[in-house]
């Protein structure tokens, strides 16, 4: 179980704190900003997103947006290899190019704090330009859909699949996304079944997607359920992909736990952070490799 001290710190000393846009979970202390994309100060091609920002003397006047940098600048090569990969990949009878399973860890390692920046990091990471772009390039687009697990017997699904095919269909997602409160308190950690869980959403779609990924974020090891491997080995044999997106720090170490037990399948991967605060960038970087999966090859 890991702990942010931040987040912690925040909670002791701050508690007049902005926990995120449009939430209205009473346990949180949320202000709710009344333009939630700040699109006045940003412009059309930057929004913004609100984290655990303390509501002292900055104040929502003084919010800046996130500067919007290109992960791929400095990599010509690899743009130009990306745009001809998304762009020549035949759409053939698939409904679209991924679908992508976001299963969120609402184990009681996880605070409230974390939990917020958890959720708003994934949605400012999904309103990048690059991924927006990615997005609408791809041939009939991605299915997501979002799921919180905790436990043995606790999994649900706060989102179901959405299709995501240009700008405005990702606002709309993101919209939703940021007002889910999490589903269980104090619950304990069982990988396995929110594998088990994650796979049984597929089933769910009328026609499948050229790909499908299961992306599984965690801050500590499974205390609860069955073995991770047995399952995670069984659902790569169908070509499911197992990514990890973990939050290091913790003892038994989470990132060698996922390596070893839980990400399968083709080109899987575990993307780490070291805190919450960074959880935007991590899932942005995350997505452009499940995006662009032949980019990948290249690093």
């Amino acid at each position: 179980m890991v702990w942010d001290h931040q987040a912690q710190d925040r909670e002791r000393d701050q508690p007049d704190v902005l926990l995120g846009l449009l939430g209205h979970d009473p346990e949180q202390a949320v202000q709710v900003n009344p333009d939630p994309f700040n699109l006045s100060k940003c412009g059309l091609n930057g929004f913004c997103l609100l984290f655990a920002i303390p509501a002292t003397k900055t104040g929502l006047d003084e919010l800046n947006c996130r500067s919007q940098r290109p992960l791929l600048a400095s990599f010509p090569v690899k743009a130009l290899v990306l745009s001809l990969f998304i762009t020549l990949v035949p759409l053939g009878s698939r409904a679209c190019e991924v679908a992508l399973v976001v299963a969120l860890d609402v184990s009681r390692s996880v605070d409230k704090f974390e939990y917020v920046l958890m959720r708003n990091g994934i949605g400012h990471a999904f309103l990048d330009d690059e991924i927006i772009r990615l997005i609408s390039w791809m041939p009939g687009g991605m299915q997501v859909t979002v799921t919180q697990w905790g436990g043995s017997g606790q999994q649900r699904q706060p989102i179901a699949w959405r299709r995501l095919s240009n700008r405005q269909s990702v606002i709309e997602f993101v919209e939703d996304l940021i007002t889910i409160n999490r589903g269980f308190w104090m619950a304990e950690t069982s990988v396995s079944e929110a594998l088990l869980h994650a796979d049984l959403m597929f089933h769910q779609l009328e026609n499948p997607c050229r790909r499908q990924v299961i992306d599984v974020s965690g801050d500590g090891i499974s205390n609860a359920g069955p073995e991770a491997k047995p399952i995670s080995d069984t659902i790569a044999t169908r070509g499911i992909t197992i990514n990890g997106l973990v939050v290091a720090g913790a003892r038994p170490d989470p990132v060698v736990y996922y390596l070893s037990e839980v990400v399968r399948g083709p080109l899987s991967f575990v993307e780490v952070t070291h805190s919450y605060d960074d959880y935007d960038q991590a899932m942005k970087r995350k997505l452009l490799r499940e995006l662009t999966p032949n980019l990948s090859r290249l690093d």
